[in-house]
């Protein structure tokens, strides 16, 4: 929900008071980010369209920016994603096979366990397997920022040591 200002009717605020961009600000933005491509300084940007300053043209250049980069961001993300979760059932298939059969000798002989007659296996494939499931699961984490933040705390201290000229006591001055 946004509401008018009495001083700019034409902007509206939303619930926080933050302004609200409307479709036609969107445009104005579009065309400073035009004319900033034809070569134009940000100030003639602000003449001719009426910016209030050179910071506000680039302001509106930036967000005009933003608006092309942010669907072709969330696009290559969907892809990447897609990627990763393609990449990981895959190796979900790899883990989920039998271990192949351990051989020795120079003829290649299978390993047989002689307590319990079955045939030795080498799983070091599906653990590699599984090992990379969970480093693309990271990756898919830290993608679609499902990860908690990381918090870090710093403490420090500082010595301050002062110097007083001739004639100056400091004891006087606190």
């Amino acid at each position: 929900m946004s509401s008018r200002t009495p001083d700019r009717p034409d902007r509206a605020r939303d619930g926080k008071g933050r302004w609200v961009r409307s479709p036609e600000m969107a445009a104005r933005d579009a065309r400073a980010a035009d004319l900033r491509a034809e070569g134009y300084t940000f100030k003639q940007i602000a003449d001719e369209l009426g910016y209030s300053s050179k910071a506000d043209a680039h302001k509106a250049v930036t967000s005009a920016l933003r608006d092309i980069v942010a669907p072709s961001v969330a696009k290559l993300r969907r892809a990447e994603g897609d990627r990763l979760e393609y990449v990981a059932q895959r190796l979900m298939e790899i883990a989920d096979r039998e271990g192949a059969p351990v051989t020795a000798g120079k003829d290649g002989e299978v390993v047989v366990d002689p307590d319990s007659g079955e045939v030795v296996r080498d799983y070091s494939g599906q653990i590699n397997a599984l090992r990379t499931i969970v480093t693309a699961s990271a990756r898919l984490s830290a993608l679609f920022g499902l990860d908690e933040p990381i918090r870090t705390d710093v403490n420090s201290t500082v010595h301050v040591q002062y110097s007083f000229g001739e004639g100056i006591d400091p004891e006087a001055l606190s």
